[in-house]
């Protein structure tokens, strides 16, 4: 849906819509909390799956708010995706996920093969690492949680955390009893334990086609899942590999204590016991865990502060995120996202993009979520006032009007919304002159609405430092600058918050993390922060390529590398999006003078400045100017 269209629909009347932003389609299931439906999102049109709460189901916006913030946490491939979470117009809770088009994994749909039980098992294992290290319990595993996508390349998903808790909290008496942990059923103190429990019931059932336990009655099961011993698997399907034998009997002792302790100690054994049976390669080895949000808490809680005063005061606010390629400022932006989603808030996001024609592009795009939830009249009053509504995707005037009008309109219609309203402008030292010219005036004048703008902005490149002190710059492959010193206006006007690169000890932890590994040598360690320089992106994208490229591998509960090995591996690696193009247009930007002088530093590698200049036949006087330019290019470092 183009913006041209999206004014005329906003407000209908239309009593299939959630919340003014979804249509709803077909109901794709129901169970004791709520349904879930197929919905389409009315400006990306994207469909995702959206769930609602039965009428008047006691403590359902607690129950949602709990399942949305915790899914948010987990960022795994195994665990769906969540993406927005509101009020209705009933004020009833939603929250939308991924749309899977998937099954349960039954004893039934593996028809028996042991390869195939063991790999969903691994992936399971993977997931609940995942949920655990956010600090859940899912509270009711079993094979109808567990869907398998119906893809040529189908991909395995925990599902239905409905009944997930925190770790540790006294359990309630519920979940399936036929999966139930004795702690659970006992109602005692129960932890992640209590899930491998369940998996090791899940194991047994699609292996042997028949579970550990059954009774009469639920209370005849329960009391058995608390009272026997488990029978052997071994007992039941007489060619099972003795390591997985071995593992689901860890898995279903009766003492927590006894049981293993990781979804990576699972998935070792699974490997251990695919070889064992000859199906060498059936169980893929767990990957690093992605997805952890580390090493940023202190700018993140910089950033709830500001949102937290934004909400309460009739007063806009304006911040800067600022930081490099990889220094996790995407991820950060992530996080304070859902969190406004959660509180309520109405939230609106976009990437500017120098290649859109609509100078304005990233700010409609950012506000389009946010005016569709309007009332039509409201919406069509204000695009009548105010002539800058047309460049929002509202209304219509001759010409293309000037930042001053688009600033006023917007800050008219952020007071007209009944709640706090988010916007995040991400990539914008891509924006293009009117754009960032909106932006200082937000900056300098704000505006009465509880309202926040966060913007992202990697630093500013040599052509565009130079538009900030010349009058005149001329444009670069047609790209306008910003008028002199508007950047500077909004730096001098806003609250920034400053991503440094981390040190080589934070770098070092949150690799450990995401290996779930004790510790890590100093060699390994030393590359990993050299290779990193600081930036926990880059970090996540050199240790997942590392594994893909087979130089860290994980073998009999470790993980094993080879330094030099590594570091040839890491040498073919990009560490930053669009790390390649940024290099290219760098070089573009220097003149053919400069580009010989960096070319000369490449192949010499180290050397002095008297060295550049009879490379280039010049005075030292003038090879140290170039070098100079070429450093605060940051294309070469002088010491």
């Amino acid at each position: 849906m183009n913006q041209a269209s999206l004014s005329k629909e906003i407000g209908q009347s239309a009593p299939e819509r959630v919340a003014g932003l979804y249509s709803l389609g077909d109901e794709l299931g129901s169970g004791t909390e709520g349904v879930v439906y197929r919905v389409r999102h009315r400006i990306s049109g994207e469909e995702s799956a959206l769930k609602r709460p039965h009428g008047g189901l006691p403590g359902a916006a607690a129950s949602f708010r709990w399942q949305f913030r915790h899914l948010a946490e987990v960022r795994h491939p195994n665990v769906a995706d969540v993406g927005d979470f509101g009020f209705d117009d009933d004020g009833e809770p939603f929250f939308t996920m991924e749309i899977l088009d998937a099954e349960p994994v039954t004893a039934e749909s593996l028809g028996g093969g042991l390869s195939e039980a063991l790999q969903v098992a691994a992936r399971v294992a993977d997931a609940l690492d995942a949920l655990h290290g956010a600090g859940l319990v899912h509270g009711d595993l079993k094979p109808d949680n567990i869907l398998r996508t119906r893809d040529p390349d189908p991909r395995v998903i925990l599902a239905d955390l409905g009944l997930a808790r925190s770790h540790g909290v006294a359990s309630r008496l519920c979940g399936t009893p036929d999966y139930m942990a004795p702690e659970v059923a006992l109602g005692h103190f129960s932890d992640g334990r209590a899930d491998f429990y369940s998996l090791g019931v899940t194991l047994f059932e699609w292996v042997s086609g028949r579970r550990p336990f059954a009774g009469e009655s639920v209370a005849e099961v329960i009391r058995r899942h608390i009272e026997e011993g488990a029978p052997r698997l071994s007992s039941v399907v007489s060619d099972v590999p003795k390591v997985v034998d071995e593992l689901v009997a860890r898995l279903l002792e009766k003492d927590p204590d006894a049981r293993v302790r990781s979804g990576r100690q699972i998935i070792d054994a699974l490997q251990a016991g695919a070889a064992a049976a000859g199906l060498d390669g059936a169980v893929t080895p767990p990957g690093i865990l992605t997805g952890l949000f580390r090493g940023r808490e202190t700018e993140l809680r910089r950033l709830r502060t500001i949102w937290a005063r934004a909400r309460r005061r009739s007063s806009i606010r304006v911040v800067g995120l600022i930081g490099p390629a990889g220094c996790g400022k995407s991820r950060l932006l992530d996080e304070l996202e859902w969190r406004a989603r959660l509180s309520g808030a109405w939230v609106g996001r976009a990437s500017c993009d120098p290649d859109d024609p609509e100078v304005y592009s990233p700010i409609a795009r950012a506000i389009a979520p946010i005016a569709v939830r309007l009332p039509a009249p409201v919406v069509d009053d204000w695009s009548r006032q105010f002539p800058g509504a047309a460049a929002l995707g509202f209304g219509a005037v001759a010409g293309q009007p000037a930042p001053v009008q688009v600033y006023e309109a917007l800050i008219e219609l952020l007071a007209r919304i009944p709640r706090p309203a988010l916007l995040i402008v991400d990539q914008a030292e891509q924006a293009s002159a009117e754009t960032v010219e909106v932006l200082a005036a937000l900056a300098e004048a704000g505006g009465d609405a509880r309202a926040m703008l966060v913007f992202a902005r990697g630093r500013l490149r040599r052509d565009e430092r130079r538009a900030e002190r010349d009058e005149l710059t001329p444009a670069f492959a047609g790209r306008s600058y910003p008028p002199k010193g508007a950047w500077k206006r909004v730096e001098e006007a806003v609250g920034f918050v400053e991503l440094p690169d981390l040190p080589p000890e934070q770098i070092e932890s949150i690799a450990k993390a995401m290996l779930g590994a004790e510790k890590l040598s100093r060699s390994f360690s030393e590359l990993l922060a050299l290779e990193v320089r600081g930036r926990p992106a880059r970090l996540e994208r050199l240790l997942s390529g590392l594994v893909a490229a087979g130089a860290l591998k994980r073998s009999a509960g470790a993980w094993t590398a080879e330094v030099e090995e590594v570091a040839w591996s890491a040498e073919g690696i990009t560490l930053d999006d669009g790390e390649h193009e940024a290099i290219a247009a760098m070089l573009e930007r220097l003149d053919p003078l400069e580009r010989h002088a960096l070319l000369s530093c490449a192949i010499v590698r180290q050397g002095s400045i008297d060295l550049l200049a009879e490379l280039l036949e010049l005075a030292p006087s003038r090879a140290l100017q170039i070098a100079q330019t070429l450093q605060r290019s940051n294309a070469l470092r002088i010491d």
